[in-house]
């Protein structure tokens, strides 16, 4: 609450990850207050939405996203990803690929990808690709850092 307060008062915007739905469950009033009052972007895959909404399926949580008006960033894992804020829904698929060699970090590479291009002005279709970009090189290597050449190739 402090953080949220201290970017607030200093004009920023907050974005909250929803970090694991197991976490959602445990602290839901937390989550959800901040979801609705006080984060601008909210983060999380399928289940972490789901969860957060009380939902029994994605298409719900969709639903409960627009009514929110916040930015809501639901990763999808193979299904690529939705953003939703308010009315504006941008669906982005998931690049094809031969083999998953090894999924730690997928999720935090597509956030890092997605808030990079976001905070440069990018549209959100622009901040989707570049998330998913991101998330698909985390999901071809072993390990969740990329090599620097890949990053560049990636922002080129």
């Amino acid at each position: 609450q402090q953080a949220v307060a201290i970017a607030k008062q200093s004009g920023h915007e907050v974005a909250l990850s929803l970090s694991d739905s197991f976490c959602v469950e445990r602290h839901h009033a937390a989550f959800l207050s901040l979801a609705s009052s006080d984060a601008d972007i909210i983060i999380g895959n399928e289940a972490e939405m789901t969860n957060l909404f009380e939902v029994d399926n994605f298409a719900d949580a969709v639903s409960a996203a627009k009514a929110n008006g916040r930015l809501f960033v639901m990763t999808r894992s193979e299904k690529g990803s939705v953003l939703v804020m308010g009315d504006t829904v941008v669906e982005q698929q998931a690049d094809a690929i031969s083999a998953i060699v090894d999924s730690t970090g997928a999720g935090d590479a597509y956030v890092a990808g997605f808030l990079y291009a976001y905070a440069n002005g990018d549209s959100l279709a622009a901040a989707a690709t570049l998330g998913t970009r991101c998330a698909t090189l985390a999901i071809q290597q072993v390990g969740a850092r990329p090599k620097p050449s890949d990053l560049k190739a990636l922002l080129a």
